[in-house]
């Protein structure tokens, strides 16, 4: 099934931008919090 196959990725996919988009946040909130 190519279908689920493609939709598994997008989301595997979005998961990891989401993921990344939190550290990018609390590695931002961590430098406020030092300087």
């Amino acid at each position: 099934m190519a279908g689920d196959k493609i939709v598994f990725q997008i989301f595997k996919e979005q998961l990891l931008a989401i993921k990344y988009a939190k550290n990018i946040k609390s590695q931002q909130h961590l430098d406020n919090t030092f300087l």
